[in-house]
């Protein structure tokens, strides 16, 4: 239970630090994100892609805070799900200077060269369906302006007390860190009895699947399987493709405190998405 409660703390303490920031920077530089990121969804999948691979979940977290806020679309935070593979990354990484395994650098270029293209063409994808189907998507937590509040007189204590206090502290802060609190204790409990390494068998399809639903687990534990069997080349890349594709790690947990509807939109999508991927690399050889 500390351990759980110190995550918490932590995810919600670092959530915190990311959405001050981010109103800090509506309120000085807000004309700024409109015209380069805000009007340019090229740049906001990309930046999506590129923050995914950054091992860790922290990067998904920037995100979260851009979409909630209304800098970034839905299909730029579908771009960073696609691409984050959580903490799994830095297991990855050390597993490429381990002569005992049978994964090299080529093959771990190919799993990330993968991942960012699909996170490009699912952003896209994403946008395109939530315009096309008008899918109803959460109201973005509208920034205040207050007509005192001009960035030529900026002034600490108004934002602190207005912005950091009122609006970010006594509106999100309480809920996300319940949320996170009872996720991380549900799925503590779920990883505690979930053996996930006893039920991946068979052929490739039918582990193709199981990496597809267990990636709707909202943490990382037991991809971490995935990655061990992918690097020690029992289980073939379009496998870890899959799985890679549906999971998020820790990353999706603060989007689910502030829009359960999004978040599961966004695994859905993902499910979909990860099974065509990797039926499509499964049937191309790999």
């Amino acid at each position: 239970m500390l351990d759980i409660l110190l995550e918490s703390v932590q995810i919600t303490l670092l959530v915190f630090v990311f959405m001050l920031v981010v109103e800090l920077l509506e309120l000085r530089v807000g004309g700024f994100l409109k015209r380069h990121i805000t009007s340019n969804r090229w740049l906001q999948y990309v930046l999506g892609a590129v923050l995914g691979l950054v091992p860790g979940c922290n990067d998904a977290f920037v995100m979260v805070t851009f979409y909630i806020s209304g800098i970034v679309t839905f299909g730029a935070l579908v771009s960073v799900m696609v691409a984050t593979f959580g903490d799994e990354a830095f297991v990855l990484i050390s597993y490429m200077g381990d002569p005992a395994m049978q994964v090299d650098r080529g093959q771990v270029a190919a799993l990330l060269g993968v991942l960012f293209v699909a996170a490009l063409v699912g952003g896209v994808l994403a946008d395109w369906l939530a315009r096309r189907f008008r899918l109803p998507l959460a109201a973005k937590c509208e920034i205040a302006h207050h007509d005192e509040f001009q960035a030529q007189h900026f002034r600490w204590g108004h934002f602190f007390t207005e912005h950091a206090f009122r609006h970010v502290f006594l509106k999100h802060i309480p809920s996300l860190f319940l949320w996170m609190l009872g996720s991380l204790l549900v799925l503590h409990l779920l990883e505690e009895y979930l053996q996930v390494s006893g039920y991946i068998q068979g052929t490739p399809a039918v582990m193709i699947l199981m990496g597809a639903a267990v990636g709707l687990l909202p943490f990382s534990g037991p991809h971490l399987v995935f990655i061990t069997l992918f690097v020690k080349g029992t289980i073939p890349l379009s496998v870890v493709v899959a799985n890679s594709i549906v999971q998020d790690g820790h990353g999706i947990l603060p989007l689910l405190s502030y829009s359960l509807a999004d978040g599961i939109k966004i695994k859905l999508f993902k499910l979909v998405f990860g099974l065509v991927i990797g039926f499509g690399l499964l049937a191309a050889g790999f």
